[in-house]
């Protein structure tokens, strides 16, 4: 039951850390990044990739995506541009599992502890430094936390029957699913199953399912963000859905016929919470080369 415990708080504390550290790069570049979006986004190609390293450097599509409404809202920039950006931003957000792969644990505290220094400082720039490092710092905390607690839940009988069972494909989506539109956030659905990954709960073939409904998970938050917004925000949202749809019947048909280990054969070598990782950014890349020159083709259905 402790170790359950564990778990849940290692997910609450890892939800803070993103949070912290995504509101801290927000809030040090909001600005020069809105003016960038709003120069830059005048070609399709440059939007893309501006979208992949806006998202890169604040570590979430939500934040780019709330940008991106803002601008949108305010007439700087177009629906079409929006939606380039919004493409891009879907392969930036895959950083974040890269990132987690980095073992930091022994580093964890002493990110946290210089956070804490320099967020009671009140220089401003030195302050939201501090929500930075403590954000950093959360995230790696909570996934040794995870871990560790992981690793007895798996040698107790009951709760060890429990996780196999999302070695079952089906049950694997819906895991991915329910838990990223329970914590409105795919980044923790990700640790979780690199997590996993690492503790043999999982295997990385059933794994992929779970990251398909991850993807179809991220849809709920982005549905709930366009509630009582104006037409062009509810399409961009509807864009975002339809990225992750289209994703997820490319490679839920690929797995039926050739098999989800058969993704894995890029990085044959890698360890299963890198290859996840690798399957996730591949996603992202299919589906912004399916959608490149489709964008036209979409906005039909809007006008």
């Amino acid at each position: 039951m402790i170790n359950l415990i564990g778990i849940i708080g290692g997910l609450g504390l890892f939800l803070l850390g993103m949070s912290l550290l995504s509101n801290g790069l927000v809030k040090l570049g909001s600005e020069s990044l809105k003016k960038i979006l709003h120069t830059l986004t005048k070609k399709k190609i440059i939007a893309i990739i501006l979208g992949c390293l806006v998202t890169s450097f604040i570590q979430s599509s939500s934040a780019t995506s709330l940008i991106l409404i803002g601008l949108l809202r305010g007439k700087y920039i177009s629906l079409k541009q929006a939606m380039w950006v919004m493409i891009g931003a879907n392969i930036g957000t895959t950083t974040t599992g890269y990132l987690l792969s980095i073992d930091l644990k022994g580093l964890a505290p002493i990110f946290c502890v210089i956070g804490i220094v320099l967020f009671l400082l009140h220089q401003d720039i030195l302050h939201k430094l501090g929500i930075i490092f403590m954000g950093f710092g959360s995230i790696f905390v909570a996934l040794e936390l995870m871990t560790y607690s992981m690793s007895f839940i798996n040698q107790t009988e009951a709760f060890s029957y429990a996780l196999s069972q999302i070695n079952v494909p089906g049950i694997a989506f819906l895991f991915g699913l329910l838990l990223t539109a329970l914590m409105q956030s795919s980044s923790v659905t990700l640790g979780m199953l690199q997590v996993m990954l690492r503790e043999g709960v999982v295997y990385v073939g059933n794994a992929i399912y779970a990251l398909l409904g991850m993807n179809i998970g991220t849809c709920f938050t982005v549905i709930l963000g366009s509630i009582n917004s104006n037409k062009d925000v509810k399409f961009l949202c509807l864009f975002h859905c339809l990225f992750n749809i289209i994703g997820v019947m490319i490679f839920a048909l690929w797995c039926a016929l050739f098999g989800s280990q058969s993704l894995l054969s890029i990085v044959p070598n890698a360890i299963p919470s890198i290859q996840i990782v690798y399957v996730h950014t591949l996603f992202n890349i299919v589906v912004a080369i399916v959608l490149y020159k489709l964008d036209d083709f979409v906005l039909k259905f809007y006008k």
